[in-house]
C-alpha cells in the first residue's frame, strides 16, 4: 500500500493520508488509555521522552483514536529529536475525522514542544505555520492595537515570531 502511514515517502512529500473515521473505545480501553497517557505525561514532565513515547504507544494500543495520546506522542518524538516520527504522527492525526484531532494539529503551530521543527518546511506545510512579524510603527498610540492583534492571533493558534516596536517609526 503506497499511501499507508508507514510509507516514508508520505513524510518526504507530505502526501495526505486517506481520511479515517474515528471509533469510540470500550470503557475498559478508555480507562487503560487514560492511565497510560497519564504515565506518559509524567515521564514527559521529567524529560524522559523515550519512556513517555512508550506510554503513549501503550495508550494508543488500548484506544487507537485517543487524540491526546497521539498528540502527546508527536510532541515527545519532536523533543526526542525524531522529527520524521513527529511529522508522521501529526500526519496520521490530521487524517482522523475528528474535531479535536484537527484542533490539535492547529495547536502544534504554537506548541513549544515543536519549536525545533519550525524551520522544517514539511512541518510548516502540515500544520499551516506562517511566521508573523507584528511591529508598531505608530509609536505609543499603536502599541495597544499591536498587543490586541497579537493576543487575537495567538488565541487562533497563529505563531507570532516577533512583536513590538518597529525600529523605523514613521513620523
Amino acid at each position: 500500500n503506497d499511501v499507508g502511514p508507514t510509507n516514508p515517502a508520505n513524510i518526504q512529500e507530505l502526501r495526505p493520508l486517506p481520511r479515517v473515521a474515528v471509533r469510540p473505545p470500550s470503557k475498559k480501553g478508555a480507562r487503560k488509555a487514560k492511565k497510560a497517557n497519564s504515565k506518559g505525561f509524567r515521564a514527559y514532565r521529567k524529560r524522559r521522552y523515550s519512556e513517555a513515547i512508550g506510554h503513549f504507544r501503550e495508550a494508543l494500543r488500548a484506544h487507537p483514536f485517543y487524540v491526546k495520546a497521539k498528540y502527546n506522542m508527536a510532541c515527545n518524538q519532536a523533543l526526542a529529536g525524531d522529527g520524521d516520527g513527529a511529522l508522521q504522527t501529526l500526519l496520521e492525526l490530521q487524517s482522523w475525522e475528528d474535531v479535536e484531532a484537527r484542533a490539535s494539529c492547529n495547536k502544534a503551530r504554537v506548541d513549544r514542544d515543536f519549536e525545533r521543527l519550525h524551520p522544517d518546511g514539511r512541518f510548516r506545510r502540515l500544520v499551516g505555520l506562517v511566521r508573523i512579524q507584528l511591529l508598531n510603527g505608530a509609536d505609543e498610540p499603536g502599541l495597544y492595537h499591536v498587543g490586541r492583534i497579537r493576543k487575537d492571533l495567538l488565541s487562533r493558534n497563529f505563531f507570532v515570531a516577533q512583536y513590538g516596536y518597529d525600529r523605523w517609526t514613521r513620523k
